[in-house]
């Protein structure tokens, strides 16, 4: 519980720390940072003592979610600073961690294509399942004349190609093994997208454009949408 100041400690201690899921942080951080919100929330906001005790359990759970907020804007801004180019420690992309495609038949998909659709480059007989305009936007893959081949890339890190974003992994729908040897990514998003997937989308973009300025050429990407998909994908020489 919280325990009641006294003429010394004007504050009260916070042994609630201890049930703060926060496991980057110090014991001692975390009774610091309680401790900082209380005296917020008293001087700042009126709020006393005996209301604070009483929504103690809303408090931990206010604490918790403003600390995962703070840190995920630490590891976006660390992020975006990593990508700038003039980074003391440059991101460098290397041919030998592109992409491969495995010379075997295995191809986990957790679901498939059962569409009515013929493809004839993806590099296993099996095609993850897609949606109609995934679908569209994988005939004009099949169908280029620089495609050797392609998949419908899987949402796993142990068989998929994935770059990495601030928050997590990003996992592009299609990857392409193209005629002169060169690997195309390709990311396909929807008109209907929500401002949070379109804040995504916009950091997915930054990542895919400075993997291939970093490729030495040996690498592409795209990021596709039902408006210019052809023109897109059309323009790759």
């Amino acid at each position: 519980m919280i325990n009641p100041p006294s003429n010394s400690n004007p504050l009260p201690t916070l042994p609630l720390a201890q049930q703060l899921p926060a496991p980057d942080l110090a014991h001692a951080d975390k009774a610091l940072f309680l401790h900082e919100l209380v005296k917020t929330l008293i001087d700042l906001r009126d709020c006393t003592l005996e209301q604070l005790i009483s929504a103690r359990f809303v408090l931990v759970d206010t604490a918790a979610r403003k600390i995962d907020s703070d840190h995920r804007h630490a590891l976006r801004e660390s992020f975006q600073r990593l990508l700038l180019s003039e980074c003391t420690t440059p991101l460098e992309v290397s041919p030998d961690k592109c992409f491969e495609f495995p010379l075997c038949s295995v191809y986990p998909a957790p679901s498939l294509y059962l569409g009515s659709i013929k493809f004839h480059k993806h590099y296993y007989q099996n095609i993850a399942a897609m949606n109609g305009e995934e679908s569209k936007c994988a005939i004009l893959i099949d169908s280029h004349p620089k495609v050797r081949f392609w998949v419908r890339n899987l949402v796993r890190p142990d068989f998929a190609f994935w770059l990495p974003t601030s928050s997590d992994r990003f996992y592009p729908d299609f990857v392409a093994l193209l005629s002169d040897g060169r690997f195309l990514d390709a990311e396909y998003k929807g008109a209907n997208i929500a401002p949070e997937e379109s804040r995504d989308s916009a950091e997915k973009q930054t990542i895919g454009q400075l993997w291939e300025a970093r490729s030495a050429g040996r690498c592409l990407f795209r990021m596709l949408t039902l408006v210019n998909m052809q023109a897109e994908l059309d323009g790759i020489q």
